[in-house]
């Protein structure tokens, strides 16, 4: 890189960058050397770092040479991006800059909001990637705020005209056009990402000559040759880039950690206090499962508004799970698998247990709209309600040990044993990469804590219930914008996993031959693993695991 990044994380720019007549007052001394800019200053994730920017401008500049075949003749010589009302806004240029600039539009949009910047100045930008270079057209205003995040890149050229000279109009206009001209020379093929991937669209190569700035290079004033498209070969290479937005690198973990998270338990906070809400007002009985689940299906179905576009369009990334919330025995195996998808939840509490009384537990499901964020919990209601147990029902001892159960003790129970189980295979599968074995690990961990628990259920009830189909453990994959990924076998994989476990079917202690409805668990978790030489130059593996949703209740 031509930048020097110091032990400050503040950098120079050495005279050797290549610069056209650039110099803000923000950036240069008295004596006209640029100032240090500290990094922290300006960029809001605490996991950026110089690594992160170039890796991200690496994956783009793959898309222009394929290393496994070598270079074809059909590989576009640069990838174009221009922002603002130079492309007429357009939503791929967009999203794109925001991936290369870790959403600067986004993060900073307050503070430029705050310091009256002119929206136009801000979005005034072109880049232009090219193999082994990298072009930037910006102005005196966006400057300062671009260089921390364009720094890092090797054999980077911008071109900016002074403060003094970007107030002439006519000629900031000029110098742009002419910037264009030659930051494209030498290219015959350019690709374009014409579409966002959170609203793709058809496009065709022609679209480009509809944006302003496409329409000035064509001018004779400026001897470009004329239009764009007989000067240059245009592709959509929208699709390959949206590939480049699935890595779950650190800066978009943090995104996830810092914003999707707390927004999950905020809503997550506010199906609990619906349920205290609802109590009061209309007493437990009363309560249903439509006005309960609101928070979580909202939030969900809002978030999924920007996204509407892709589920219609994208058919093999359909997610497999939905936000849901059930009582009782709406829980049945039939009935989880049937409302993973869209379903109303209008039941009411009341009538949801056996033999139509109120139910002893409840399954609530919620995910992050637009990131891998999964939590699954079930819960208990207990006797303080004085609605359990109900009817003619009566503790049961099947062991003639004395001790007794109802059916809410062993739910709880069984839910005990089921989360404890759950977080003994992730760990698991963070040792071993394996799902098969963390399978198998769940299954003896659950069957030997039933044992000791001494529940009223025969000893090989769980086998019985796993050879049915009654328990059912999967760890999934998804990416930074939460589509399922492929996991293989004993390979790690860096995006975040989602452990789910359901107990279908449990059957009823107080009433032989009915089933209680099912008990469901699940977390998002991230897996760490690598290998690591010591002193004797041993080389062992190192494993991690951070389970994200742990602490939602």
């Amino acid at each position: 890189s031509l930048v020097k990044w110091w032990e400050n994380e503040s950098f120079q720019i050495p005279f050797s960058h290549k610069v056209f007549a650039m110099a803000t007052a923000a950036t240069r001394s008295d004596k006209g050397r640029l100032k240090q800019i500290s990094t922290r200053r300006f960029i809001k994730q605490d996991s950026y770092s110089p690594h992160m920017s170039t890796a991200r401008l690496r994956k783009l500049q793959k898309l222009l040479h394929n290393a496994s075949t070598g270079r074809s003749s059909a590989d576009p010589d640069a990838l174009l991006l221009i922002m603002g009302i130079d492309s007429r806004y357009n939503e791929g240029c967009r999203e794109l800059a925001n991936h290369l600039l870790f959403d600067f539009f986004v993060v900073r949009r307050k503070d430029f909001e705050d310091g009256q910047y002119d929206e136009e100045a801000i979005d005034d930008l072109i880049i232009v990637i090219k193999q082994q270079s990298v072009h930037v057209y910006c102005n005196p205003i966006n400057y300062p705020f671009l260089v921390p995040y364009i720094g890092p890149w090797a054999n980077i050229q911008i071109h900016c005209l002074t403060e003094k000279e970007y107030e002439d109009d006519e000629k900031a206009e000029d110098f742009k056009i002419h910037s264009l001209i030659e930051m494209l020379q030498g290219c015959k093929r350019v690709a374009v990402p014409f579409s966002s991937y959170k609203r793709p669209k058809k496009s065709v190569p022609f679209d480009v000559e509809r944006w302003p700035i496409i329409q000035a290079f064509a001018s004779g004033d400026y001897q470009s040759g004329g239009f764009f498209t007989i000067q240059f070969e245009v592709s959509d290479i929208s699709t390959q880039v949206h590939q480049c937005y699935l890595t779950m690198d650190p800066v978009a973990l943090e995104t996830i950690i810092t914003t999707n998270l707390p927004q999950l338990d905020n809503q997550w906070s506010s199906m609990i206090s619906t349920i205290e809400m609802e109590c009061k007002q209309k007493g437990l009985l009363n309560i249903t499962e439509d006005v309960i689940a609101g928070p979580l299906s909202t939030f969900y179905t809002f978030g999924k508004l920007s996204n509407a576009n892709l589920a219609s369009s994208n058919d093999t990334n359909k997610l497999p799970w939905k936000p849901f919330l059930l009582f009782g025995t709406r829980t049945e195996k039939e009935s989880v698998k049937k409302h993973s998808g869209n379903s109303k939840h209008n039941a009411v509490f009341k009538t949801c247990g056996l033999a139509n009384k109120p139910p002893c537990h409840m399954v609530c499901q919620a995910m992050s709209p637009n990131s891998p964020l999964y939590c699954t919990r079930t819960y208990f209601f207990g006797s303080d309600h004085d609605i359990y147990p109900v009817g003619d029902m009566k503790p049961v001892n099947q062991h003639g040990d004395g001790q007794t159960f109802t059916d809410l003790q062993l739910m709880t129970k069984v839910y005990i044993i089921t989360v404890e189980a759950c977080i003994s295979a992730i760990y698991c599968y963070m040792e071993s990469q394996s799902v098969v074995k963390a399978s198998t690990a769940l299954l003896t961990e659950i069957q030997k804590a039933a044992k000791n628990q001494n529940l009223p259920l025969p000893t090989e009830f769980f086998s019985y219930l796993a050879s049915k189909g009654n328990i059912e453990f999967t760890i999934q994959a998804f990416n930074s914008m939460g589509q399922e990924m492929p996991i293989t076998e004993g390979q790690h994989s860096l995006q975040l996993k989602v452990a789910r476990i359901c107990i279908y079917n449990i059957p009823s202690v107080e009433n032989s031959g009915k089933t209680l409805g099912s008990i469901v668990f699940a977390e998002t978790f991230l897996d760490s693993k690598f290998p690591v030489i010591d002193s004797r130059k041993m080389t062992s593996d190192s494993s991690a695991c951070l389970i994200l949703t742990r602490n939602i209740p």
